[in-house]
């Protein structure tokens, strides 16, 4: 029977990691590698999840250096993979909404 996620979990990784300044700058290069992406027509939904879930077991290495306790246990895969869904999911609105412009002009 397959894991599901922890979503208290899941919700304190993604918190932490929108307050986190270094971990908030590597969402937003995740943002712009992507909307690169999907300028060029290459964007995949389901590989751009691949993609956050390298911000978010970064996210999670640091929580547990600074709080305590291992990745493994504290942050799953499945809840590292809902944190990574979750930010798929808000990355898809805010380019539908046409709020991440700005991350393409320079």
């Amino acid at each position: 029977m397959p894991k599901t996620a922890d979503q208290h979990a899941a919700n304190e990784l993604e918190l932490y990691l929108e307050n986190d300044e270094p971990l908030y700058r590597d969402t937003q290069a995740c943002y712009a590698n992507l909307l690169r992406k999907q300028k060029r027509g290459t964007y995949d939904s389901a590989r751009a999840v691949a993609a956050f879930e390298h911000v978010v077991y970064t996210a999670a290495k640091k929580y547990v250096r600074e709080f305590g306790g291992n990745v493994a246990s504290t942050f799953d895969k499945p809840t590292r993979t809902a944190v990574a869904i979750s930010l798929r999911d808000s990355f898809e609105a805010q380019v539908k909404n046409g709020e991440l412009s700005h991350l393409l002009d320079g």
